[in-house]
């Protein structure tokens, strides 16, 4: 049985071939990652029976060991967890794949500009806080620890899921929140194909660079002046 959660990346701990198999795909929140995948191995979703795993780490472990599940298509947060269980899973996903957007921001184009200072406030502090987990993730992964300990009662789980997080949340391009307008052009031609979205849309249509700049515009000195509590002449 192939499982899932919100995530879209299929990993196995199974070395047979998942297409001569009974398997099984969860109904996912967000929807279209494991279709996607699984196409580009011939595999059509309407093939394999669905079944809802949830997200609860020890109940999917019980299950990946049981061979109850074969494979799991989850976010990193999911399979990171399970890591703390013993579980080790190979990724089935291409590589040319993960090149897909992820962690955007929406907006409506009618309140861009009424949102504006808010908006550039928080995407700099957000682009700071991302930041500073490259700059000094001890301290950051102390904060957390903190902030959230239910997070932390397996301290290797805690930091592995801390690492993931760090990774998934660090832009793939120079400037924090820079676009990428051929991958979203890229992926329409597959997604069209498999019923995900009606037609193609021209990115130019919705992507924004107008807020990039405020998103950029800290220091690391400012970053290491806030770790130290000290004001570096921000409001």
């Amino acid at each position: 049985m192939t499982a899932r959660t919100a995530g879209g990346n299929i990993h196995s701990d199974f070395d047979g071939d998942l297409n001569k198999h009974h398997t099984s795909l969860v109904a996912s929140i967000n929807g279209g990652g494991p279709e996607l995948v699984l196409s580009t191995a011939g595999i059509d979703i309407h093939d394999v029976s669905t079944v809802v795993v949830g997200d609860r780490g020890s109940d999917v472990a019980k299950a990946i060991e049981q061979k109850r599940i074969v494979a799991y298509a989850a976010s990193i947060n999911d399979t990171t967890v399970l890591t703390a269980f013993g579980i080790t899973m190979r990724d089935l996903t291409p590589p040319w794949l993960k090149f897909n957007p992820a962690n955007t921001f929406t907006v409506l184009k009618s309140r861009v500009d009424e949102l504006r200072p808010g908006l550039e406030k928080f995407l700099r502090v957000w682009s700071m806080a991302t930041r500073s987990a490259k700059l000094d993730a001890e301290r950051v992964s102390n904060w957390c620890r903190a902030a959230v300990p239910g997070e932390w009662t397996n301290p290797d789980a805690g930091q592995a899921l801390m690492d993931a997080a760090i990774g998934l949340n660090y832009p793939v391009t120079e400037a924090f929140g820079d676009l990428q307008r051929d991958v979203w052009t890229g992926l329409q031609p597959l997604y069209r194909k498999l019923g995900l979205i009606d037609a193609e849309i021209d990115p130019a249509s919705f992507l924004d660079n107008s807020l990039i700049a405020a998103a950029n515009d800290f220091t690391d000195a400012e970053i290491r002046a806030a770790f130290a509590r000290k004001p570096f002449g921000r409001s």
